[in-house]
């Protein structure tokens, strides 16, 4: 026998005495008490919406998303309490990532206190069988947009060059102090809803997200191929990428002006409806550039809610714990105030099953 085969040999043994070692290991996981989830975005002068769910211990013995129905949630305002948020179930209609008719469950003050800039808000809620939580925050300042000009031009997306109208928008970012944007597009639209498919049947005038391209190296996002049908895909970190929001710290530029460029492809532009006219193709409707001003708290979790995303099946990466701010909870309660630009008018197209 020579070397070759002796070593042939030896390795096919060890491969083989690996192969036959066999151990069952019983792991006794320790064991959490359920928790309050918390997920709230306050907007200033919009009603309040929250949403509670509880969290289950794995191995998940029912659903671990359980909404909380019999919670007592108290708002203060600079510290002083002004009211109860009272759980609703309601029906609307939002044309959000393909959504038609969705049915939200959460607390809502039902006396129309809507949140105001450069206040403090806090909240206490309390439900059985689970802990106590609390969270507070601030409705930061405006920052307002200077300005939004527009070009069209030719980009490359996928193997395709499109033509796409250039936005960009300029705005001051306040110096001395960490700034953070929340960037996102939209407009209102037609959505048609067929007697085949629905209860009930008819056009309706719907709030759409504008998608749009955005290269600025600031910008934390979900990336979203166009192919994917606004679904997070990992690996697609070299494609074109289709966004509806992004996100942005201004350590870059702090305190100067600075402008956003984002690229709206017009064939995005499409109301899923009959056009209002018989025969028409397209209407003209105002686009809204909204730049939210976010505190740190919004900007930690949505940055490391994306890292999150796109890591969990990665089995080389390190663990990613998305940020919260809820004491003896999860979740995140935080606040903005936007500016909005409508200055732009674009045509929205019907698509052509509907003409």
């Amino acid at each position: 026998m020579n070397i070759k085969q002796l070593l042939y040999s030896i390795v096919c043994l060890f491969v083989f005495l690996l192969a036959s070692c066999e151990e069952t290991l019983n792991l006794k996981l320790p064991e959490h008490a359920p928790m309050i989830t918390v997920n709230c975005i306050l907007n200033e002068n919009e009603n309040i919406e929250l949403e509670l769910t509880g969290s289950q211990s794995y191995p998940q013995l029912i659903d671990s998303t359980l909404t909380i129905k019999d919670a007592s949630v108290k708002l203060y305002e600079d510290g002083v309490y002004i009211c109860n948020l009272f759980y609703k179930e309601s029906y609307q209609r939002r044309y959000e990532y393909g959504n038609h008719l969705t049915l939200f469950r959460n607390y809502q003050v039902l006396d129309g206190i809507s949140p105001q800039k450069n206040h403090t808000y806090s909240i206490l809620v309390s439900a059985p069988n689970f802990n106590e939580v609390s969270a507070e925050t601030l409705i930061p300042e405006i920052v307002p947009i200077i300005s939004v000009d527009t070009n069209t031009v030719f980009t490359q997306v996928g193997q395709n060059l499109i033509k796409a109208l250039e936005c960009r928008i300029k705005f001051s970012d306040p110096p001395g102090e960490r700034n953070f944007y929340l960037f996102s597009i939209s407009r209102l639209g037609l959505l048609y809803e067929s007697p085949f498919v629905f209860e009930n049947p008819g056009t309706w005038t719907v709030n759409c997200n504008v998608p749009f391209f955005c290269n600025d190296l600031n910008a934390v996002y979900y990336k979203f191929p166009a192919s994917s049908w606004g679904f997070p895909v990992r690996g697609t970190e070299n494609e074109e990428i289709i966004l509806y929001k992004v996100f942005i710290a201004d350590d870059s530029f702090n305190g100067t002006n600075y402008t956003l460029k984002v690229l709206i492809n017009p064939g995005c532009l499409i109301d899923l409806a009959y056009p209002t006219v018989p025969g028409e193709k397209f209407t003209m409707r105002k686009i809204n550039f909204k730049l939210f001003s976010i505190n740190e708290a919004y900007y930690k979790y949505a940055r490391s809610n994306y890292v999150q995303v796109y890591k969990r099946n990665d089995i080389f990466s390190e663990s990613c714990l998305v940020y919260n701010n809820i004491k003896n909870g999860v979740g995140i309660f935080t606040g903005t105030s936007v500016s909005i630009d409508s200055s732009i008018l674009l045509p929205v197209y019907y698509t052509p099953s509907f003409k």
